[in-house]
């Protein structure tokens, strides 16, 4: 009987001691965001922005990569709670943006540009998740995201343009 009892006061001791230590991760996190927000003087960095006419036409219908855009403004203020949350939110945002993705960006140059997208992203999150990571690597972190976004607008604007000539052209012969 003692045996009995001694079982169920450790289970009971550990059921208590897992929900603690999950809590207790997730306001480390926030500590973890709110100490790099304070300790660290952080200056926007430049995004490439898209063409009004790629944006309008094409990109207005695409909700991930707006979702995407948002999340890169967001970071490019410092606030980095939505690249330091589960991997697995981080992954699935990214795989929808390059699922849904309209057909008129389906060419390996911007799937390459996504793909190195999801890498620094990734490479974002592990840096803020590790505790001994520097702050200069953390801020060349967010920097690497935001030249990754810059660089995917930029190949989606140079795409465009060329569809545009290529069908201008192509009119123009008929």
């Amino acid at each position: 009987m003692n045996k009995f009892r001694l079982i169920v006061l450790v289970f009971v001791v550990l059921q208590f001691s897992c929900k603690d230590s999950k809590s207790n991760k997730e306001v480390g996190k926030k500590q973890d965001e709110l100490e790099f927000k304070s300790n660290v003087a952080f200056k926007p960095f430049k995004i490439d922005k898209l063409n009004k006419s790629v944006n309008d036409s094409v990109v207005k219908h695409w909700s991930e990569y707006e979702q995407i855009l948002a999340q890169m403004e967001f970071l490019n203020q410092g606030d980095v709670s939505f690249f330091i949350s589960e991997a697995k939110e981080i992954n699935g945002t990214l795989d929808t943006l390059k699922m849904k993705k309209p057909k008129c960006f389906s060419n390996n140059a911007i799937d390459s540009r996504l793909m190195a997208l999801d890498v620094q992203v990734n490479i974002l999150n592990q840096n803020f998740i590790l505790d001994n990571i520097s702050d200069e690597i953390k801020i060349q972190s967010i920097k690497e995201v935001i030249g990754a976004v810059s660089n995917l607008n930029y190949q989606m604007n140079k795409k465009f343009e060329f569809d545009e000539f290529y069908n201008s052209t192509l009119k123009e012969n008929l």
